[in-house]
């Protein structure tokens, strides 16, 4: 406020003393009448043709824009590939030719205010016409337009019709051929502001930015084209006073430049140009080199509106190789005042080794930059990768925990050399030779087995047999001379020792006692026996017997002999086999006589066969009174085997009982035997049978 009141007091001080500098040129004013200007014209596929005009004028009325006041205009008596800009009425008209097409603006124009025109069009791919007031499109023709390039007459006026007629009467400021059609938003960024070259596009581009203000100008008799080459010549102007001359406040304030970039970013207050390929610390789109541990890393750009208006800004995205490792961490405002800035981040987190890039994008509502892009990257050292060795040790022994991976390492605890009591594990970290420190931590992990109790078992054997020694509590197992079957032949020990699945050796060492037990000898009797009887064998020397036939009495018929065996109390089998041999003597055949008596007679048994006999009754001689048999049993003087008993028969006859006649009687006494039938019948009678008056029967 104080500096308005200044500056006002400065101008009322000098407007009073009557020394108010001139102004400079900024603007060109046509009478109307004859003033104009020229332009060379080349042959145009496309073009926009744009520029501030201010008038009160009333244009001549028409269908064509060939009927109004020209203004900028390429007019051709005839059928000819032509355009103009006019003022018919209070309207611009923006025309063609071959065929004839004028488009009309909505809006009046000769209020007296700056109003910006912009006229456009192409041939390509077929003729199409647009016509924007102050930065509106308020007319377009995109069809029955002609194709051909804008190829009739080689001049182009300013303030009239180009042959010769209808005089603009107005001020005319910023006049600029184009060899593209613009965009929309090409025409609002840019038509408050002046150009700066280079511009590839910009054919021809007239400021009338000349002189002085309403002062003497006649020397100058051409405008430059900014550009370079094609000025445009003036024709009939006065160049001195208010009229027909420059004027100043044109319709763009004088050094109001357009800036070079409309928006712009910038890292670390340095710039990051549009579309920028190559990465750089300075401006922070390089991160540096980090190791692929380090934590994510965060560098802050600034967008600079350096536009006349608000700015929108959005669709941020990151894309490339890369881009997963690029995130845009804080955004700015979607919308930036004129001339201000709003900062936004990008992170980067390192992972694998080696060079990273990305691309940044967003999007604005600036034609200029609808998409503003620049090359992000960073170089990552890798982290190593750490690996460490585990395993399991025996109780009391120690670990070496060896890492690999790095140049250097921390073990937890401090010492590669462990010796845990119990399951354990240590964590391992390692730091490369560039001072990366490793992306995982690697975990030893000691598992501590127990030593194994082993036992062993103990026993007797019998002389000459194997024992079999059976430990337990381990996996493996050491036993003292080198077998687990063993054959001592006196009482004797064996120490064994055991080491587990996971390698320990027991913490004890079993005995394993071997008691040997003596084989025991067996004797045996031998013995005689007659036939028929049995015999008992009588082993001696062991504690239990197996006797050949199973049975310790036995009765073999001939001679034999029995194979003994016996078993201690040890259950030691004897050393040897004993044999009883049994004699077996033949008992005597006996044989006797048998024989018949009468009765009353004697008989003499007479056996034989044996050496002694043994006569039933006891008397050789029996005298039975009736038939009779008699046992005898002969008993050998050699054996003493006695025989079975044999029966002797004895058969006696009766006497008969003979009655004779006295002659017969007579008759018998002489004769030396008689035959006698009857009964008893056969009986054959000697005269020694004769007794007195009776017959005994002979034999």
């Amino acid at each position: 406020m104080k500096t308005t009141i200044v500056s006002f007091l400065m101008i009322a001080f000098i407007a009073i003393n009557g020394n108010i500098k001139a102004q400079p040129g900024a603007a060109l004013n046509f009478d109307g009448v004859d003033d104009y200007a020229k332009i060379n014209k080349a042959t145009m596929g496309a073009f926009s043709i744009e520029f501030w005009m201010r008038t009160l004028q009333t244009g001549p009325t028409g269908t064509q824009w060939y009927h109004g006041n020209g203004i900028v205009d390429a007019e051709v008596s005839g059928v000819a590939n032509d355009f103009g800009v006019t003022l018919i009425g209070n309207q611009i008209a923006f025309g063609t030719g071959n065929p004839d097409v004028t488009i009309f603006s909505t809006s009046n124009v000769n209020t007296g205010n700056w109003v910006h025109v912009c006229a456009m069009f192409t041939s390509n791919p077929s003729g199409k016409m647009w016509l924007y007031i102050n930065g509106v499109l308020e007319a377009q023709k995109l069809t029955g337009v002609s194709s051909n390039a804008r190829s009739a007459t080689s001049n182009v006026n300013f303030g009239r019709i180009q042959t010769g007629i209808n005089y603009y009467n107005g001020d005319l400021d910023e006049v600029r051929v184009w060899n593209k059609v613009l965009t929309s938003c090409e025409i609002i960024s840019t038509m408050n502001c002046e150009m700066t070259p280079p511009n590839s596009n910009l054919w021809n581009y007239y400021q009338f930015n000349q002189g002085t203000a309403a002062g003497n100008n006649t020397g100058m008799t051409t405008v430059p084209n900014v550009m370079g080459g094609n000025n445009a010549t003036l024709y009939n102007m006065a160049l001195t006073g208010s009229s027909s001359n420059f004027i100043a406040n044109g319709g763009v304030v004088s050094g109001i430049s357009c800036p070079s970039n409309f928006i712009n970013v910038q890292g670390n207050s340095n710039d990051v140009p549009n579309g920028s390929v190559s990465t750089s610390t300075v401006n922070n789109t390089n991160f540096n080199t980090l190791c692929s541990s380090n934590t994510p890393l965060t560098n802050t750009f600034s967008i600079q509106n350096n536009l006349l208006s608000t700015l929108s800004v959005g669709g941020f995205s990151i894309t490339g190789t890369n881009a997963s490792l690029f995130s845009v961490s804080t955004l700015p405002s979607n919308t930036i005042a004129s001339t201000t800035s709003s900062s936004f981040a990008v992170t980067f987190t390192p992972t694998t080794g080696g060079s990273k890039s990305a691309v940044v994008s967003f999007t604005t509502d600036n034609c200029n930059a609808p998409t503003y892009s620049f090359a992000i990257g960073a170089t990552v050292i890798g982290s190593p990768v750490i690996s460490v060795n585990s395993g399991s040790i025996c109780s009391g022994n120690s670990f070496t925990i060896n890492p690999s991976g790095a140049s250097t390492y921390t073990i937890q605890g401090g010492s590669s050399v462990v010796s845990p009591t119990a399951n354990a594990t240590y964590t391992v970290n390692g730091t490369s030779a560039t001072g990366c420190i490793s992306s995982n931590t690697a975990i030893s992990s000691v598992t501590v087995n127990a030593l194994p109790t082993i036992s062993v078992n103990s026993g007797a054997i019998c002389y000459g047999k194997s024992f079999t020694i059976n430990p337990s509590g381990a996996s493996t197992y050491t036993i003292q001379g080198g077998s687990a079957v063993v054959s001592p032949t006196a009482n004797a020990t064996y120490t064994v020792n055991g080491t587990s699945a996971a390698g320990c050796i027991s913490s004890n060492t079993a005995t394993s006692a071997v008691t040997v037990n003596t084989l025991p000898i067996v004797s045996v009797n031998n013995g005689t026996i007659c036939s028929g009887n049995s015999f008992t064998i009588s082993p001696s020397g062991a504690n239990t017997y197996t006797i050949q036939g199973g049975s310790a009495v036995v009765s073999p018929t001939a001679n034999a002999s029995y194979t003994v065996n016996g078993t201690s109390t040890a259950g030691c089998l004897s050393s040897n086999t004993a044999t009883s041999s049994v004699n077996v003597n033949a008992l005597p055949v006996v044989s006797v006589n048998n024989g018949t008596i009468c009765s009353g007679n004697s008989f003499t048994i007479n056996p034989s066969g044996a050496n002694t006999y043994t006569i039933q009754g006891g008397s050789a001689v029996v005298s039975p009174t009736a038939n009779a048999t008699y046992s005898v049993v002969g008993t050998s003087s050699v054996t003493g085997c006695i025989s079975n008993a044999v029966n002797d028969s004895v058969t006696v006859n009766a006497l008969p009982s003979v009655s004779l006649s006295a002659a017969q009687t007579t008759a018998c006494l002489g004769a030396s035997s008689i035959a006698l039938t009857g009964s008893p019948a056969g009986g054959v009678y000697t005269g020694s049978n004769v007794s007195a008056g009776a017959f005994t029967p002979g034999t």
